[in-house]
């Protein structure tokens, strides 16, 4: 078994959370079959959008037997193609999505029609066939496990998965089903192959009983929901910094404060200089590179390697007007720094790119930039993501002397002249690993809008995870931004109010609790322990009135619920 296989062996005994896709209308394809006479039928021809498949059988579902509960299931085998049943655990009557994922380079093509099993404690047993809904109405599925025996026609609809770690949603009712275990099966279609071969797609879920409510009255009380506290003067901070797992820098009341533990403990920091817009600051561990102003305006370029305690300064030949905007990055190992600096044009729409790369403790040298923008790192690659609308992603092996530039989602776009009005918005790179990162990009095709979550090792060839549906929230040149979370895991903000997690392969939404309102900026110390900013505006007499206010929140479990923190030294 390969190490992607243990992988992902390891995430379906986890029951992670499977994403909701989008799925795209145009690649749909109708099958027909009935239920016992051609089960593995191939797909040909087009569906319409937003079609609402149900099983179409006589007679009322009736409640399957309680089995043992005590003896679980074994794992589904290792596939090709698999079912991911999200929630894994639900009561009965809860709807789950059921995704179809392909794990291998082959077309695979499933349907919605899927047979059901119950665990009795010793094997599987037949528990009937569902159709499953799609499209739209996935949230709404009143489709469901029907026992019936009947040998009635199941329409059928063809539902690709065309690519290595791609999947669609479907939906499906509980309704009707007692606790236990219960099995998703359904035949997928290599499409790739003449003639198509089949494959079995498996999972699983349990349906376990709501909590009975206690006879007699206890002194227990269920713990309520977070409280969203907004923001107040007395908690307000002035300006975040946020860096990778778990590091912050926060500017309130006068006071400079640094945390590398998402918020747990804060010191005071001291950095010479004034202050320049962006992000003006990287820390990993001891060493702290900084982008300050020195009394004659000019660019500063401030290291620490004692975390803050002494300070060596270079002064950079880059003088920095009112509105210039810098953005200092460390490699993975603190070893390597570069300072991207934009100084505005008159005209306020784009700046001119300046750019400064060496080791982390020694001076910088001046390195040509293609491009105004934000440099990152990818292991030992310096990316340069910008240009307009942040359309633009440039890859160094040299540390900055030549440059490439990389087609992202098959787009090149040209340094000049018009943008196309297909131009993916590319986000930072988000670490998940020394050598491995996931990139967001925005993708706008008409009315639709989705964030395409890739990764890449190299900045120059990518790997799609999924696509997450944006709802319209984010304009063009808008991307998530997001924080490593410890090994193997990234956390983004998404659309509206959510979060997007990345665990090695597997996406999730999620709808945090106890904000304000969206999140600002995040940081993450490991999976579980998070730092967010958030900004509230009120306009408590109209428009005229409107007063913005930023503080802190903290989550320890993972990023679903929040409650405000205030940051103080000691």
């Amino acid at each position: 078994m390969t190490a992607d296989d243990e992988q992902y062996a390891r995430r379906l005994r986890e029951r992670y959370t499977a994403p909701v896709l989008a799925i795209d209308p145009a690649v749909i394809v109708r099958r027909g079959r009935r239920r016992r006479a051609a089960r593995g039928a191939a797909g040909v021809g087009l569906v319409g959008v937003a079609v609402v498949v149900g099983l179409l059988l006589g007679g009322m579902p009736r409640p399957f037997g309680p089995g043992p509960a005590d003896v679980p299931p074994p794992e589904p085998a290792d596939a090709r193609a698999a079912l991911v049943v999200s929630p894994a655990t639900v009561h009965s009557g809860d709807p789950v999505t059921v995704t179809i994922l392909n794990r291998g380079q082959s077309d695979l093509v499933g349907g919605v029609g899927v047979e059901a099993q119950r665990w009795n404690g010793r094997a599987w047993a037949a528990a009937g066939w569902a159709g499953l809904c799609f499209g739209d109405a996935v949230a709404a599925c009143q489709s469901r496990i029907d026992p019936s025996t009947a040998d009635e026609a199941v329409p059928a609809i063809g539902i690709p998965a065309p690519s290595r770690g791609s999947s669609a949603a479907l939906g499906l009712s509980t309704a009707g089903l007692t606790p236990g275990w219960y099995r998703l099966t359904m035949t997928v279609s290599d499409v790739s192959s003449t003639p198509g071969r089949p494959r079995s797609a498996a999972g699983q879920f349990e349906v376990v009983a709501p909590p009975v409510p206690s006879a007699t009255p206890t002194s227990a009380v269920a713990t309520p929901p977070p409280t969203v506290t907004p923001p107040d003067a007395a908690s307000a901070i002035d300006e975040a910094v946020f860096g990778q797992a778990g590091q912050a820098v926060v500017t309130t009341r006068g006071a400079t404060l640094l945390t590398t533990d998402a918020g747990g403990h804060w010191r005071a920091l001291t950095v010479p200089g004034r202050r320049v817009g962006g992000h003006w600051l990287d820390v990993h561990g001891a060493t702290i590179a900084a982008a300050t102003l020195d009394a004659t305006g000019s660019l500063t370029y401030e290291r620490s390697g004692d975390g803050g305690q002494t300070w060596v300064s270079q002064r950079l030949p880059l003088a920095m007007p009112d509105g210039g905007q810098v953005d200092v990055a460390l490699d993975a190992d603190g070893l390597m720094v570069a300072i991207a600096a934009q100084t505005p044009h008159s005209s306020g729409v784009e700046g001119t790119g300046v750019l400064f790369v060496g080791p982390a403790g020694h001076d910088v040298a001046a390195r040509p930039a293609p491009a105004a923008g934000t440099a990152a790192w990818v292991g030992t690659h310096l990316l340069l993501v910008g240009g307009v609308v942040s359309s633009q992603l440039f890859v160094s092996d040299d540390l900055g002397a030549t440059w490439t530039q990389s087609a992202v989602e098959g787009v090149t776009v040209a340094t000049g002249g018009t943008i196309p009005a297909d131009a993916p918005s590319i986000g930072l790179p988000v670490p998940m690993a020394a050598d491995r990162a996931v990139i967001p990009v925005t993708l706008a095709s008409g009315a639709a809008q989705t964030i395409d979550l890739l990764t890449t090792t190299d900045g120059r060839t990518f790997t799609s995870l999924g696509k997450v549906p944006t709802g319209g929230t984010f304009g063009q040149g808008v991307t998530a931004r997001g924080t490593s979370a410890g090994p193997g895991t990234a956390i983004l903000v998404g659309p509206s109010t959510t979060l997007v997690t990345v665990t090695g392969t597997d996406v999730a939404t999620m709808t945090p609790a106890g904000l304000p309102g969206p999140v600002g900026a995040l940081t993450f110390l490991d999976p579980t322990h998070g730092l967010a900013s958030v900004t509230v505006t009120a306009c408590p007499t109209g428009k005229a009135s409107c007063t913005e206010t930023t503080g802190l929140y903290a989550s320890s479990d993972g990023g679903r619920t929040w409650t405000a923190t205030r940051p103080s030294a000691g």
